[in-house]
């Protein structure tokens, strides 16, 4: 309470008395004709002027950072994904479990491609629903009623995508060679 009292009345009322006894030092240096102890005077109050205003604007827009947010990196949780080739057996699973690091508050889709030709596309979704941690583990679920047994292209952008020509239009962040098997 005390420090909202301080910024938004103490230091622009001391502001506006300061403003007026620099103008009034102002005024009297010029009449006087370079009285050197009103310069150092007036020289003082205007460094304090300043120095009051970083005070009274401090908070008031975001502080710098000394880093950039980390680009976002995705990760399939299976040790074939290391190469790029992601294998999916529908018989056992309809979803690819992943990792997101970095991606904390940001939206993420992905596409299953194959001949230029998009057969599924959705977001990705957080495990517990929300992404709010620096390592999210994700889903990217696979409907077998569109995707059948064969190899196709598995994209994964940062940002929700808009329509289908938006896929083509987006670099991905991350792309795999899937094979979908059903064995």
């Amino acid at each position: 309470m005390a420090g909202l009292l301080r910024r938004y009345f103490v230091i622009p009322v001391g502001l506006c008395g300061l403003s007026i006894v620099f103008i009034i030092f102002c005024i009297i240096l010029r009449i006087s004709k370079k009285n050197d102890a009103i310069l150092r005077k007036k020289l003082r109050i205007g460094g304090l002027i300043l120095a009051l205003q970083a005070v009274a604007i401090q908070g008031a827009w975001a502080g710098a950072t000394c880093y950039e947010r980390k680009t976002p990196e995705f990760a399939v949780s299976d040790s074939v994904s290391e190469s790029d080739v992601l294998e999916v057996n529908l018989k056992e699973t309809s979803e690819i479990l992943a990792m997101i690091k970095y991606g904390e508050r940001r939206y993420f889709s992905f596409a299953i491609v194959r001949k230029d030709s998009v057969i599924q596309s959705g977001a990705v979704n957080p495990f517990d629903g929300r992404m709010d941690s620096l390592d999210e583990k994700v889903t990217i679920p696979v409907d077998p009623n569109k995707v059948s047994i064969g190899t196709y292209e598995l994209r994964v952008f940062w940002g929700a995508m808009q329509g289908k020509a938006g896929i083509f239009r987006a670099s991905p962040l991350k792309t795999y060679k899937l094979i979908v098997r059903s064995e």
